[in-house]
């Protein structure tokens, strides 16, 4: 039971011991994610994955059974030994927990590992805690991640991730400006405003189109060489002729290349892309 947001290294772990118990495996999860239920007004709330993402992840660890409880300030405020016998236990169906160290459910988070081994013996049911995963020393977390993207880490982020970090878009018309530098781009319009995204600058990505993986570099900014606007999210495909208009595009981060810049031109920018290309181009090929 918990969030998975980004089924992280440490959520594999939790996923794989479940899995691999023998028992039919049950995982509870949320929606929408609480702390966009319990989040300060104005505060914004990123996500290192969507509902699909989740779902399909989950599938693919072997997961026999998804339940999705609907997160609200009602079942955030229900007792935590009401949310285990009438939910986990009365319509659910428990014999057996394995609980994240850190997890914890029900009013004020009462429900803790002390409080389930507590009531695994007083109702009959087995409890087993999993430790945290580290990585260098750290334990991998969403939090962590999300700090690591937010700082342009992005490779950082993979290794807690366990693979390189994903967003999707729609292509979308832009100005047109990249093509008249001989370097065309496919702008995007993001699948959810609630994905993290990171740090502005230019990173070598993959772009996943139907079912072709292709080189590509990224540019996510504000396009500060032509006057500060929105943000803009566009990919440069590597060896790529073709529209794309209305194609819907998977992005995953390999490997950070620079940060945003304003130029003095647009030779000074042209010769900053020539150099992106080049360096993208070994990095990718180093994959």
């Amino acid at each position: 039971m918990g969030t998975f947001d980004g089924l992280h290294l440490g959520h594999r772990k939790l996923i794989r011991r479940l899995v691999e118990s023998g028992d039919p495996s049950t995982v509870v999860t949320f929606s929408p994610h609480p702390q966009m239920v319990v989040a300060r007004h104005g505060k914004p709330v990123t996500l290192l994955s969507s509902s699909e993402e989740k779902v399909a992840g989950l599938a693919e660890l072997g997961v026999d059974r998804l339940i999705v409880l609907h997160f609200d300030r009602d079942l955030m405020n229900l007792p935590a030994e009401d949310f285990l016998q009438e939910i986990i236990i009365g319509r659910i169906g428990l014999r057996k927990m394995i609980m994240g160290y850190d997890h914890a459910f029900g009013k004020e988070r009462r429900g803790n590992k002390d409080f389930v081994v507590e009531q695994g013996q007083i109702l009959g049911f087995a409890t087993e805690i999993v430790e945290p995963y580290y990585a260098e020393g750290k334990i991998v977390s969403s939090t962590l991640i999300r700090k690591s993207l937010e700082a342009g880490e992005v490779k950082l982020a993979g290794e807690y991730l366990g693979r390189n970090y994903c967003f999707g878009g729609w292509v979308i018309k832009g100005e047109a400006r990249g093509a008249t530098l001989g370097y065309p781009t496919a702008n995007l319009k993001l699948d959810t405003v609630y994905k993290t995204l990171p740090m502005n600058g230019v990173y070598a990505v993959y772009t996943i189109w139907g079912n072709r993986r292709l080189k590509a570099l990224l540019y996510i900014g504000n396009r500060p060489t032509y006057g500060l606007g929105d943000l803009t999210i566009e990919a440069y495909l590597l060896d790529f002729s073709g529209k794309l208009y209305g194609e819907h595009l998977q992005i995953e981060l390999v490997e950070r290349l620079r940060g945003d810049i304003k130029f003095s031109s647009e030779g000074e920018l042209v010769e900053q892309m020539r150099r992106d290309e080049a360096g993208g181009r070994v990095i990718l090929n180093d994959e």
